[in-house]
């Protein structure tokens, strides 16, 4: 069987598809890394990376800690007219229904727990930037579930709520 092709781009817009409005380099790594460890995911995809696409780059930036979609664009905003059909940016994104399939069954509790603790030492900016909404309501699944390996996680929440 012929392995399916993800790079930076698939993945970063098959994140946001799941719900993510933020994905920093850390969130990518720990869930590229995670999908790897599972041994039916490594046989059906390779990791080839190339440039992103000029599409990509038109709607999403990268703002020195993660990629978020420009001001002005969520995932339902019509962007594309092709023989004068309106797309909305999902449907323009390049994502994978496989890869879609696989994010849907993982657990990002453990990729949270596990970014939380690389960025306990991180600064309220950093923490500001690179943590999403979704991984902020995680966080507090986490904490009202008890999840015995989260830490850190009411000191890092406590300081990006801080005022200055």
């Amino acid at each position: 069987m012929k392995k399916m092709i993800l790079n930076t781009e698939i993945v970063i817009s098959s994140l946001f598809v799941t719900g993510f409005d933020r994905i920093d380099p850390l969130l990518f790594t720990l869930t590229i890394g995670r999908l790897f460890s599972n041994e039916k995911f490594y046989r059906e995809f390779e990791f080839n990376d190339r440039p992103l696409s000029l599409a990509f780059s038109e709607y999403i930036t990268y703002d020195g800690y993660a990629y978020h979609l420009k001001e002005g664009y969520n995932l339902d905003t019509n962007v594309s007219s092709i023989k004068d059909s309106e797309w909305s940016l999902q449907s323009t994104l390049k994502s994978n229904w496989r890869l879609l399939e696989y994010l849907d069954e993982l657990d990002f509790k453990e990729i949270i727990v596990t970014k939380m603790l690389y960025l306990r030492d991180a600064d309220k900016t950093a923490l500001e930037h690179m943590i999403s909404n979704k991984e902020k309501a995680i966080i507090e699944e986490i904490e009202s579930t008890g999840f015995k390996y989260m830490t850190n996680s009411t000191k890092i929440k406590k300081r990006w709520k801080e005022d200055d």
